[in-house]
């Protein structure tokens, strides 16, 4: 489970963050995430941190759409990548990546000079963020644990946006990430801890919208596996390999369908090929966890009752 885990959170940067610019810098989001991995390994941190380097902007890659801070607003994309990762990564890994951002806010305050070398899309999304801190706010944010690990990390992140620099790929630093996962106790499974993510993720809806596509996403993924599996296609699928199974699904759907006397044999008649040309799968991004969720309830068709407890 640990290895599917690893590999699911390797292939959103892979697939999507080497697509996605980092903020308005020079380089991608996967760039800018293995230089600061990087660069928390040469200077001998502990794994955990240089897990957390690596996944630190991970909230980026979660949005559904454009990110909004390319339109100068706040996504709150940390809190949205710790409580991504909190059910699989303990507290070294996850509040170093909650407090990144506020980092940039309290070295801005504290340390002379910071502020002028920050890059002008980073002194715009400070400014987005908060401004820096007062006094106060920087005494009371550097008393709470692991902001000292956070402080190093925001310098790695400030230092890694050097466009087309040499780094060790992602399967590099793999063995990190699988190090650092919480232990899980034995026996728990990849669906039980998919609903577990699901059910923690929509109680932050109502705090922050965004979360409505996150809690869709991690209850996507968990659909398309059922799907798959149910119609022997495939056990898993990440998003962008939905373009090459979605005609296979389609097709293999209508045949089970009929198979299970729930849909009518005319359909056959129909040119399904030309129907499965039409089928976008970037539109699954288009669903909240609500739409989601009642269409898995109400409108597919179940063999049995759903008991899917979301």
């Amino acid at each position: 489970m640990k290895n599917n885990i690893v590999s699911k959170l390797l292939n959103l940067l892979e697939n999507k963050g080497s697509n996605i610019q980092y903020g308005n810098e020079n380089v991608t989001q996967l760039e800018h995430a293995l230089q600061c991995a990087e660069l928390a390994e040469q200077n001998n941190f502990s794994k955990e941190i240089i897990t957390a380097a690596l996944l630190h902007d991970i909230g980026h890659l979660l949005y559904d759409g454009k990110d909004p801070i390319h339109d100068g607003k706040d996504g709150y994309h940390e809190n949205l990548g710790a409580e991504y990762l909190s059910t699989y990564y303990g507290e070294e890994v996850t509040r170093p990546i909650k407090a990144h951002v506020a980092c940039k806010r309290y070295l801005s305050a504290v340390e002379e000079g910071y502020y002028e070398i920050l890059s002008e899309a980073s002194k715009i999304s400070l400014e987005a963020q908060g401004g820096p801190f007062t006094k106060e706010e920087a005494e009371e944010f550097i008393k709470k644990p692991f902001m000292k690990e956070a402080v190093e990390l925001r310098r790695f992140d400030d230092d890694a946006k050097v466009l087309n620099k040499e780094t060790p790929n992602l399967e590099h630093f793999k063995h990190y990430l699988e190090e650092s996962l919480k232990n899980l106790y034995d026996g728990v499974s990849v669906s039980d801890m998919k609903s577990s993510l699901v059910m923690s993720a929509r109680t932050k809806v109502e705090q922050e919208p965004n979360y409505s596509f996150v809690t869709a996403r991690i209850l996507l993924d968990e659909l398309r596996s059922e799907a798959l599996t149910f119609l022997n296609i495939a056990e898993e699928s990440s998003h962008p390999e939905m373009e090459k199974y979605y005609p296979q699904a389609f097709q293999a759907y209508i045949d089970k369908g009929i198979e299970l006397q729930m849909l009518d044999p005319q359909l056959k008649e129909f040119d399904l090929m030309k129907l499965c040309k039409a089928i976008d799968h970037d539109r699954d991004y288009q669903f909240t966890y609500l739409g989601l969720q009642t269409l898995y309830d109400l409108s597919l068709i179940h063999i049995s009752e759903p008991t899917r407890p979301y």
